[in-house]
C-alpha cells in the first residue's frame, strides 16, 4: 500500500490522468499530489488498464492477465478498485 503522506514527486515518470497520476516505478496513485492507498491487486488492475489506454479491455482479458487459473467471481473484480478507499476517486 501507498505511505498515506507520500507526494508526487515532479521528476518522476508518472501516467496521468485528471488529477490522478499513475507512479509504476514506485507502485503508487496519487490524487492531487498526495497517496492513495492501494491494496496491490488494485494497484495492477489500475496499471493494466493504463497501460492499455485507449483499447477496450474485456472482463476475461483481465481476469486471465491479473487473476490467471484463480477462481474469481464477477463482483470481487468489479469491486477490487471500489474496496481502496472509493471516496478518494471522487473527481
Amino acid at each position: 500500500m501507498a505511505e498515506a503522506g507520500a507526494t508526487a514527486e515532479e521528476n518522476h515518470p508518472v501516467h496521468r490522468i485528471g488529477q490522478f497520476s499513475l507512479d509504476v516505478e514506485r507502485g503508487v496513485l496519487f490524487k492531487v499530489g498526495v497517496a492513495v492507498a492501494l491494496r496491490p491487486k488494485s494497484f495492477a488492475v489500475f496499471q493494466y488498464l493504463i497501460d492499455r489506454a485507449g483499447k477496450l479491455v474485456s472482463k476475461d482479458e483481465l481476469l486471465d492477465a491479473l487473476w490467471g487459473q484463480a477462481i474469481v467471481s464477477d463482483e470481487s473484480v468489479a469491486q477490487c478498485p471500489k474496496r481502496d478507499n472509493s471516496a478518494s476517486f471522487e473527481v
